[in-house]
């Protein structure tokens, strides 16, 4: 709430009285911070486009997207999974873990998606897949999201010519 207080004044400049008028400003401040972290989303996404156009090379453009991720929403952890032809599993391409200095392959790790609630919803989906928290979410594989350290994971769907190869994640 804003509150403007102005004084009343006679003929001859004498105050005799105050007018108060109160706002309510919670609107506009909550479209002044909708404002602010739009303009930082823009400026994040900026710096990412400025990296990738440098990239040279796939592990390149997972660095700078886990770095923009790190330093914009506090992810540590960014992924590049491609699905096999059948899509009954799906394999490491690329990882950026937490406190590694470069991405790795881990050779090439191998995960089941048939039976595993939370890769089958990502394989089948076209959207983004949100989890808020791995810990608890049924969906998940408890024993990867130990392994990764993650709370909240995001997996957006790779496409090619209407053909989902696969899912570039962070968490």
């Amino acid at each position: 709430v804003s509150v403007t207080v102005s004084p009343i004044k006679d003929a001859q400049g004498k105050v005799i009285g105050a007018s108060k008028v109160a706002r309510n400003i919670t609107e506009r401040q909550r479209a002044e911070k909708e404002l602010r972290i739009k303009q930082e989303h823009s400026q994040s996404l900026l710096r990412l486009a400025r990296r990738l156009e440098q990239a040279e090379s796939l592990p390149d453009i997972l660095r700078a997207a886990g770095e923009e991720l790190k330093a914009t929403l506090g992810f540590h952890n960014a992924w590049f999974y491609l699905f096999s032809d059948d899509r009954r599993s799906m394999r490491l391409i690329l990882a950026k873990r937490q406190n590694a200095d470069a991405p790795r392959n881990d050779d090439g790790e191998m995960l089941l998606i048939e039976g595993d609630p939370m890769l089958e919803e990502i394989a089948a989906s076209e959207d983004i897949v949100v989890v808020d928290d791995a810990r608890t979410d049924p969906r998940t594989n408890k024993q990867l999201v130990a392994k990764l350290d993650s709370r909240t994971i995001v997996n957006m769907p790779v496409t090619m010519s209407g053909r989902k190869l696969g899912t570039i994640g962070a968490g």
